[in-house]
């Protein structure tokens, strides 16, 4: 009898629309310790940076993924998985385009107060649309767009950023915060 409880209640934890922790990505969560961070040997090794721990094996949408654990005077107070860094505007927006569809499968519509894409669009239309909202902006300025999801995890800011620097590149960065 209690292994058919035990599988019962496995298989609806497992279910989509089972209650979820947004207070981190995979196996991390806002409030762990460094010891706890690098526990999670499976994306492993971490390596020591001037606010916290980094790994370059992490997994974000089946590619392996940089994160970066940054740390308060106690505890795990941001995570930032870092979808795209490099020269390459189109693999910058494909890379927007995966964050974007991850946080409308996990926390619903997602909005943005520059990017206006229904929360359904496809790859191309959020490419057409992310492309016209860049070539608006100067080409030696930074840019910075973001977007989050529509209703809010408790005490969590998840916001997914487009960055583009003249001198170095674009980059696309998913953040989970404390607040």
């Amino acid at each position: 009898m209690r292994a058919l409880i035990l599988a019962v209640a496995l298989l609806v934890a497992s279910e989509p629309g089972a209650a979820q922790d947004h207070r981190g990505y995979g196996p991390w969560r806002l409030g762990m310790s460094r010891d706890a961070v690098r526990a999670v040997a499976a994306y492993g090794p971490y390596t020591d940076g001037p606010t916290g721990l980094e790994t370059r094996n992490a997994i974000f949408e089946e590619q392996r993924t940089p994160v970066s654990f940054i740390f308060g005077q106690v505890s795990l107070s941001r995570i930032e998985i870092r979808a795209y860094e490099g020269p390459s505007r189109d693999a910058a927006i494909d890379a927007w385009y995966r964050v974007h569809q991850y946080l409308a499968r996990v926390h619903g519509p997602v909005e943005s107060g520059e990017l206006q894409v229904p929360p359904t669009v496809s790859r191309e239309d959020f490419t057409a649309a992310a492309r016209d909202l860049l070539d608006d902006k100067p080409d030696s300025s930074l840019v910075r767009v973001q977007f989050a999801p529509a209703t809010r995890p408790p005490g969590v800011s998840v916001v997914a950023s487009l960055l583009r620097d003249p001198q170095q590149g674009y980059a696309v960065i998913l953040s989970y915060q404390d607040f």
